[in-house]
């Protein structure tokens, strides 16, 4: 089976990041996997969540698990990156995904050091 992947980030002009074309693609990709949870397979989904976000290249720096936490880190704003966050998590429990509890998307910006500009639970 052949799966193409759509980009998960419109940017402008400018080149910013302004909104989301199609936040459950990275979920849609994973739902035949999500039907139970347990470490190794949330370790599993988590990795595949990161292949997926470092495949549509807009990532500024490439995706990193720490303990429960998928990040990644994003050139935009504080209220879209937590529309990106929510949406991301919504879509993957909508498709039946469940990761273990604890586990996290957290998101940062190039400019924002290591402080995150917006974080979810991935349920």
């Amino acid at each position: 089976m052949r799966v193409t992947l759509p980009s998960v980030f419109v940017r402008d002009r400018e080149h910013r990041f302004y909104g989301t074309v199609c936040l459950g693609c990275a979920a849609a990709l994973m739902a035949a996997n999500f039907a139970i949870a347990n470490s190794e397979m949330s370790t599993a989904k988590a990795l595949h969540l990161c292949a997926v976000f470092d495949n549509t290249g807009d990532l500024s720096e490439k995706c990193e698990i720490s303990g429960t936490s998928v990040k990644i880190s994003l050139d935009t704003s504080t209220r879209e990156a937590r529309k990106i966050c929510a949406g991301v998590a919504n879509t993957i429990s909508l498709s039946g995904g469940t990761f273990d509890r604890g586990w996290r998307l957290t998101i940062y910006s190039p400019t924002s050091g290591r402080r995150a500009i917006a974080s979810c639970d991935l349920k």
